[in-house]
């Protein structure tokens, strides 16, 4: 989850310090939010619209696109990596582990040397 982390503050702050998604991903998970300009926040999200060009670090930044019909759900290779993270996590914590079998334990005379 830490390098998920990583790669999403880079793309923010290597952009003023909100996550840029571009007019072409916005298209592909909806109706792009009216009255917003090149450079302004999206209003209900955590980005700014900036073309790809304008952009640093580009591939870190929300350039992935789910369909969803009530809010923009555009983001980014560290999203993913955190969100796989978390399940791991999670399994670890919530799946039973499956154990080993110890070898048997020898008595400590048989150890030393005649």
């Amino acid at each position: 989850m830490g390098v998920g982390l990583l790669l999403n503050f880079l793309a923010i702050v290597s952009n003023g310090g909100l996550m840029p998604v571009t007019p072409d991903t916005l298209e592909r998970v909806g109706p792009p939010p009216e009255n917003v300009s090149l450079g302004e926040w999206v209003p209900h999200t955590k980005d700014v619209l900036l073309e790809r060009a304008d952009t640093r670090l580009w591939l870190l930044t929300d350039v992935l696109a789910w369909k969803n019909p009530t809010r923009v759900s555009a983001f980014s290779i560290g999203d993913v990596i955190i969100a796989a993270g978390l399940l791991v996590t999670l399994g670890e914590l919530l799946l039973p582990r499956m154990r080993r079998s110890s070898p048997p334990a020898y008595p400590s005379d048989r150890l030393s040397s005649p």
